[in-house]
């Protein structure tokens, strides 16, 4: 079993490639556990086509070098790589089949494969990936799995279905790009149009029930203005009724100032409030008008 090594170095300060597959996947050797790769360790390799190293642990790829430049095949899926070097790869014109699987990325460089025209297999699928870089439009892609995600599936087709629709030498007869639902591998074109609507209608979901929620609210407003107004409304003093009689008694209203005035019709609805005194006693026992009633400060007789 090749030793652990926690200097920052993977497996050895020079990987010995007798042959031109070169497995060290975890699955291979238990004892390899690493967090930072040193590409420089496989400078020596300058045969090696399918290099393995998946379920390292690997966090980092550090002093990319060009000890890749003849890879078929490059597996670094099960890792934890949350970054790539910009240079990663970028001399790979041979590379056919690249295995990102299962990391946490978030980016790819700008000029991501950018030499590797002849790239046909691309794993993708178990990061948090939101886009892909335009240069993979640059390659003979056939065969890419991603997640299925609503932007990052949107920016797939924004990249490939130009290509599809102009008649550019671009083949697109025998793609296969398929993303990972939960239960199930669908191609991109089958989740997208289930799932993702256009980002136009998607403002609409979004902003017609904000309208509906304030709509809402403003009316819960106005009714309850509307109550406490109710509520709180001052109603007029109530109208005495004209008596002719001699036999009626006197009738005073009395001002909330304090002083009291005889009913007249002449008051305006919207003096102060109003509070009728009624004398109570035998009909006729006393002549109208003997009564002293006090207006705004003033004794009357």
């Amino acid at each position: 079993a090749l030793p652990i090594y926690t200097n920052g170095s993977c497996f050895s300060n020079f990987v010995e490639c007798p042959d031109t597959t070169v497995n060290l996947s975890s699955n291979n050797s238990k004892d390899i556990k690493c967090s930072i790769l040193e590409w420089t360790e496989f400078d020596k390799c300058a045969k090696l086509s399918d290099l393995i190293l998946s379920n390292n642990t690997i966090t980092q790829i550090k002093a990319y070098s060009n000890g890749s430049k003849n890879l078929l095949t490059l597996d670094l899926s099960f890792n934890k790589l949350k970054r790539l070097p910009k240079e990663f790869l970028a001399n790979a014109e041979y590379l056919m089949q690249l295995n990102l699987m299962d990391n946490q990325l978030l980016t790819l460089p700008d000029d991501f494969l950018s030499a590797s025209k002849q790239l046909k297999i691309l794993h993708l699928e178990g990061n948090d990936l939101s886009a892909l870089p335009h240069t993979l439009t640059n390659t003979s892609l056939r065969i890419l799995t991603v997640d299925c995600r609503c932007d990052l599936i949107r920016n797939v087709m924004s990249l490939f279905s130009p290509l599809c629709q102009n008649g550019t030498s671009y083949n697109c007869s025998d793609q296969r790009f398929t993303c990972k639902a939960p239960s199930d591998w669908l191609p991109i074109e089958d989740f997208y149009a289930k799932n993702c609507p256009p980002s136009g209608l998607l403002a609409v979901y979004i902003v017609v029930p904000l309208l509906m929620v304030g709509a809402i609210a403003g009316a819960v407003v106005g009714f309850v203005l509307r109550y406490n107004r109710r509520k709180t409304a001052t109603f007029p003093a109530k109208p005495d009724t004209d008596r002719s009689s001699g036999h009626v008694q006197p009738r005073y209203m009395t001002g909330n100032e304090g002083s009291r005035a005889k009913v007249d019709s002449s008051y305006s609805q919207n003096q102060t409030k109003q509070y009728e005194n009624v004398f109570i006693g035998p009909l006729g026992t006393a002549p109208i008008g003997h009564y002293e009633c006090l207006v705004f400060g003033r004794a009357h007789v």
